[in-house]
C-alpha cells in the first residue's frame, strides 16, 4: 500500500473568539492515519489526531504558518505546511461623528471598523439615532435629514 498522501492544500481563515474547523484529509497509508502538528498553530486551535481537523477558537490575531504530518502504522508519514490568518474581532474606531447635524439639513457620517472577516452588519445597539437618520446594516454610515435637535447617545 502507498504511503500517505496529504490531500489538502490549504485551509480557511478564521477570526479571534469564533469557532473555527478545518478539516485536513489525506489518502494511502497502512492501519489509518495519526495526525500531529508542529509548532505555530494558533492559540486556542488543536488537532483532532484521528479525523485530522483543526479545531477551537483562536485567541489571537495574526498570520500563523505550521506544519501538520499524516503518519500510518508503518511509521510512513506525509507533511503538509499551511500558513493561516486569524482576523481580530471587529472593533469600531469612531468615538463620535465629526460636525453638527441640523434640522432640516442632509447628514452623512461614516462610522470606522478595525478587523472583522467577510461583510459586516452595523446595526444601532443602544439608545436611538435623532429622527430621520438611518444607518446603512451594509456600510455602518449613518444619513438623512435629522427632524429633530438634541444630544443624542447611541
Amino acid at each position: 500500500m502507498a504511503a500517505p498522501d496529504i490531500t489538502t492544500t490549504s485551509l480557511p481563515n478564521g477570526e479571534v473568539g469564533v469557532a473555527y474547523s478545518g478539516p485536513i484529509n489525506g489518502t494511502g497509508g497502512q492501519g489509518g492515519l495519526t495526525w500531529t502538528v508542529g509548532t505555530g498553530l494558533p492559540g486556542g486551535l488543536g488537532i483532532n489526531s484521528t479525523n485530522g481537523t483543526i479545531s477551537g477558537t483562536p485567541t489571537a490575531s495574526g498570520s500563523f504558518t505550521f506544519t501538520v504530518t499524516a503518519t500510518d502504522g508503518n511509521d510512513k508519514s506525509d507533511s503538509q505546511q499551511y500558513t493561516i490568518s486569524i482576523a481580530a474581532q471587529p472593533n469600531i474606531t469612531t468615538t463620535s461623528l465629526s460636525g453638527s447635524g441640523q434640522v432640516g439639513v442632509a447628514y452623512s457620517r461614516a462610522v470606522n471598523v478595525t478587523g472583522g472577516v467577510g461583510s459586516l452588519q452595523w446595526s444601532i445597539s443602544a439608545g436611538n439615532l435623532p429622527g430621520g437618520l438611518n444607518i446603512n446594516s451594509g456600510t455602518g454610515t449613518i444619513s438623512g435629514t435629522p427632524t429633530a435637535s438634541g444630544t443624542f447617545t447611541f
